[in-house]
């Protein structure tokens, strides 16, 4: 894939802040940072999908590259239920609104109550946001470790490789209630749907509120950083 980085003030992504474009390129399964010339070409040999392909061309003719791009990662036991409606409301692929969801809106979510145990513990990609901020999820099952090892890994590598990237990890756990972790646990573990999904949507339906303020939360705590590289939220507040 031939990437091309213009230099004139006139070209779409000219950075008048430094004489460097930094693009990060998130993946499914990595991220990948590249510090690219103004006025060169430059090849990125790898696979990738053409999701991927698609995000790495709409970062690169953005006209508002940026150094300081975030990274948000929803975060809870299993990665498919608070996880997917907190990233599903960052993205606003539901209403922005407090209001109770429908049993369609909840169901339409995208990976709501589809993920299996294979997932756990893999950062899965759910898209870019208005602002070009790549939004992520994972499930760590009871390993509360996982959080503070990627961020000890993170600062690690953003010390090593000098990016700039704030990753917010943003903990979900908090808004589960008692029906929701019911449910969950009969159709994911137990394959018992009919009695399972009902209690999910009970639920999904009675904390939904309480995750669009969590997420709203969070993206007003990203926009603040404040020289911090990695932030953790447990969100104690929300339960």
């Amino acid at each position: 894939m031939l990437i091309h980085t213009p230099e004139t003030k006139g070209d779409l992504i000219n950075n008048k802040n430094t004489n460097r474009v930094h693009l990060s390129f998130m993946t499914n399964r990595c991220t990948l940072l590249f510090m690219m010339n103004p006025g060169l070409e430059y090849y990125y040999k790898g696979a990738a999908t053409e999701l991927e392909m698609e995000y790495m061309t709409i970062i690169v003719l953005n006209k508002t590259i940026r150094d300081d791009f975030m990274m948000y990662i929803y975060n809870d036991y299993g990665g498919t239920h608070t996880t997917s409606l907190a990233a599903a409301y960052h993205l606003k692929q539901l209403p922005q609104s407090e209001r109770k969801l429908t049993s369609e809106e909840i169901l339409n979510v995208k990976y709501f109550n589809k993920l299996t145990k294979k997932e756990f513990g893999k950062l899965i990609f759910r898209g870019i946001d208005e602002e070009g901020n790549s939004v992520y999820t994972i499930g760590h099952k009871r390993e509360k470790l996982v959080v503070p090892a990627l961020k000890e890994l993170t600062l690690l590598l953003e010390e090593k490789f000098h990016f700039n990237e704030v990753i917010i990890f943003s903990n979900t756990s908090p808004t589960v209630p008692i029906a929701m972790s019911i449910g969950g646990y009969l159709s994911r573990a137990l394959k018992i749907d009919f009695i399972g999904v009902p209690l999910l949507l009970i639920g999904a339906k009675q904390c939904c509120d309480n995750i669009f303020r969590l997420v709203e939360n969070t993206k007003q705590i990203g926009k603040a950083a404040n020289g911090e590289k990695v932030i953790i939220l447990e969100n104690e507040k929300y339960k």
